[in-house]
This record gives C-alpha cells, structure tokens and sequence, in this order.
C-alpha cells in the first residue's frame, strides 16, 4: 500500500465502545505528507500494531501520531524527513521499539511525549540519527526510554540535545542509551 500527499487519519469520538481496537498497519509507505495531522494520525485508537513501514517527508503534525490512544504498537519502521514520532494527550501503554528516524531536514524532535496522562509508554531500541532533540519527555512521568542509539544530535533549532526531559516530567526511567 501506498499513501501520498495526504497522509492517513483515523479518529473515534472517544466514548465507551467508540475505540477502534486490533488494527494492522504492516508494509506501507506514505509519502509528501504535509497535513498538520501528519503522516499517520490515531486518535482513540486501541490495541494497533503499525509494522514494517516507511514514512518519507512528513508534515508539522509528524510521521506517527498518537492522540488519546493505548496499547499500540510501532516497530520496525523507517521515519525520515521534518518531524517525528508523538504521543500525546492521554496516551498510555504504548511501544515504540526497533524504529529508524533520520532527520533531513527542518523539525526539532524525534520522538515526543506530550500530556500529563500520556504515561507507561516504552521506547527502546530505536535508532535515531542527525535530530536537533532525539527524545524530548514534557511534562509526563512514568515512562520507560531505554537502549536507543542516538547519534548526532545537534541542538539548537528548537530542540533539546539527546534526551531531554521538561517541565514537570518525573518518575521516568531512562537508561542504556
């Protein structure tokens, strides 16, 4: 499956029995998406495994973006181009691991997490090479970021180095990068 210039948007209206639940997302590539919604957008979306994907110059609202979102699933995907990787706004019990972010140009973070609700989420063992902030945790705790590769971290342009953590993020265990 291919997706260009327009990306892919998948919302529920967040109500008991309104989430989408068990949904694959496996050997797609979306390309030139310049939504503020991004690439890839889920909000209220449960349970889904995104697998095997390449997502090539996403818009402002990033490659992948979780929104109210628990329990998914990214892994060995291929992210390159402005902007990264969120989770946000209550996004909880998430994976990101074994991912490849190259940066080429514009953006400032990698991955993201965003919201005093989005907690227990896991990022490890993600390769993530020439971004301005790799992994930036703001205002979030409880959260595990652990045997990434991070390499050539720049600074500047609006981001944080390495791995950053804002605001009143605590009880994150950060470890192995």
């Amino acid at each position: 499956v291919i997706i260009q210039k327009g990306g892919f948007k998948m919302s529920a209206t967040g109500g008991a029995g309104t989430e989408f639940t068990m949904i694959e997302i496996r050997n797609i590539t979306v390309t030139g998406s310049s939504t503020s919604a991004g690439a890839l957008q889920f909000t209220y979306v449960d349970y889904s495994i995104i697998e095997n994907c390449r997502i090539n110059n996403s818009g402002a609202g990033g490659s992948i973006r979780f929104i109210n979102s628990e329990f998914n699933i990214v892994r060995s995907c291929y992210l390159e181009g402005a902007y990264g990787f969120y989770l946000e706004s209550n996004s909880r019990y998430n994976q990101i691991i074994n991912n490849y972010y190259y940066k080429a140009s514009g953006g400032s973070r990698a991955i993201r997490l965003v919201d005093s609700g989005s907690k227990h989420n896991v990022i490890s063992g993600n390769y993530i090479s020439g971004w301005p902030g790799a992994i930036d945790i703001n205002t979030t705790g409880y959260n595990v970021v652990s045997n990434n590769i991070l390499v050539n971290q720049t600074g500047g342009a609006g981001g944080p180095g390495a791995i950053a953590l804002e605001n009143t993020s605590s009880n994150n265990q950060i470890v192995g990068n």
